[in-house]
């Protein structure tokens, strides 16, 4: 699946109503692997919640890359 642009996994668990996240962030060579319970459904929002998280952080590296403040002025 898709969301966002970045492709994830659900895979069935062991257990009842376990899941487990595979999540090809693009900075990873190896995707990111997490569990989930609950539904299908909440497997899925979790993942994309993930994904939203990952981005928001990308976003605010540009931004923090982009605008350092300038070095102060040294009085001599």
């Amino acid at each position: 699946m898709t969301y966002e642009g970045i492709e994830y996994v659900i895979r069935a668990g062991l257990g009842r109503h376990e899941w487990t996240l595979l999540i090809s962030f693009p900075d990873k060579a190896e995707p990111s692997v997490s569990q989930a319970n609950g539904s299908r459904g909440d497997a899925i929002a979790t993942a994309q919640k993930r994904i939203d998280g990952w981005m928001t952080r990308q976003r605010r590296k540009a931004r923090l890359t982009t605008h350092q403040p300038n070095p102060p002025n040294s009085c001599e």
